[in-house]
């Protein structure tokens, strides 16, 4: 891998390292581009709910200014882009693009985790997620993708169906359709090998091959020793190998704003 855009830091509560760090780990490793894509705060949740897993708002220009910093710092050496992980919550979406527009991130990614709007849904990487969870997952997946503001699909396969197997597929077979229509790739997580979860699965990649959609290895780095990844580098490539894909080297970077 020579890039990546699923970096986060220490400002989501469940990463470590410096913002430096990260980027010196990915110039050690031979990467020349990188993105840095933390958990998006959320506006709209005050009084409502507390997100244990994201930036909080008021940590939102400091991390624009950190990643612009390292830019500079990197020039000529490798490049930095800044972004951001999102949620697409129908309820709170217009008020967070309101928030980082004025930002100018140079990309987004879609990276979903629960249904509905996360205090009134469910959690997909639960075991057990059920057909009404899975079923919502791709719908709220389609309405994200038609805003024409995501680079890629972050770990699409996250939901940890329970179901029958002809059941996921038809998911599958629609998430992938439905990347496919908006020119949107989609991501092999490298994190689940890493972490040794149940995903990157076959089943979806089998999915993305038949209807012809990209594949782009992410590695969500959490650590800056995610950089250092042959081993999970190499398990991606034999798994797409089996189902025919070779991934793209890197997305067409999308600017949302």
């Amino acid at each position: 891998m020579k890039y990546n855009y699923h970096t986060h830091t220490y400002r989501c509560n469940h990463a470590g390292g410096s913002d430096e760090e990260y980027a010196r780990a990915a110039l050690e490793n031979g990467f020349l581009e990188i993105g840095f894509s933390d958990h998006v705060p959320q506006p709209g949740f005050e009084g409502i709910f507390n997100s244990w897993f994201r930036m909080k708002p008021e940590e939102t220009a400091e991390y624009i200014n950190s990643v612009i910093s390292l830019k500079e710092k990197f020039e000529g050496k490798m490049n930095i882009l800044t972004g951001f992980e999102v949620e697409y919550y129908p309820k709170h979406f217009e008020a967070l693009c309101q928030h980082i527009a004025p930002l100018k991130p140079d990309y987004l990614i879609l990276g979903q985790h629960f249904t509905y709007n996360e205090y009134d849904g469910k959690y997909l990487g639960n075991a057990g997620c059920d057909d009404e969870s899975l079923h919502k997952y791709v719908e709220q997946i389609e309405e994200a993708l038609k805003t024409g503001l995501f680079t890629y699909l972050a770990h699409p396969d996250l939901p940890n169906y329970s179901g029958s197997e002809e059941t996921l597929k038809k998911a599958h077979l629609r998430l992938c359709e439905i990347a496919k229509e908006a020119n949107v790739p989609v991501e092999c997580n490298l994190l689940g090998i890493k972490g040794n979860r149940w995903y990157p699965k076959k089943s979806f990649f089998e999915a993305a091959a038949k209807v012809g959609c990209p594949v782009v290895l992410g590695l969500d780095a959490h650590t800056p020793d995610a950089f250092n990844c042959k081993n999970e580098e190499k398990i991606a490539l034999d798994l797409l190998s089996e189902c025919g894909i070779i991934p793209i080297d890197k997305p067409i970077i999308r600017r949302p704003f």
